[in-house]
């Protein structure tokens, strides 16, 4: 995830980044998908976590941490609101 997200433009609609995303077929889908349905839905924390499960919610929180990956600003929102309830269920 860290590779392609790191390229991702800022300006970048969210919508056409997480199509393309899709499409890569790349191991990362399931932590891309997460990533649009955080942007596009706002999800309750407890249904992120039922659907993608604690590993993929455990890669989120520590990607959100690392300082050399670039982030969509609406994800590091969602996981400064909802830390708390993300880190108790992982």
């Amino acid at each position: 995830m860290s590779g392609e997200m790191a390229n991702l433009n800022p300006g970048e609609a969210p919508q056409l980044v997480a199509q393309g995303l899709i499409r890569s077929g790349s191991a990362d889908n399931d932590a891309k998908r997460m990533l649009f349905v955080i942007l596009e839905e706002n999800p309750e924390p407890s249904s992120l976590l039922r659907i993608y499960g604690q590993a993929a919610v455990r890669g989120l929180l520590t990607t959100v941490d690392r300082k050399d990956v670039w982030m969509y600003p609406g994800v590091l929102e969602y996981v400064s609101r909802h830390r708390e309830v993300l880190e108790g269920g992982i």
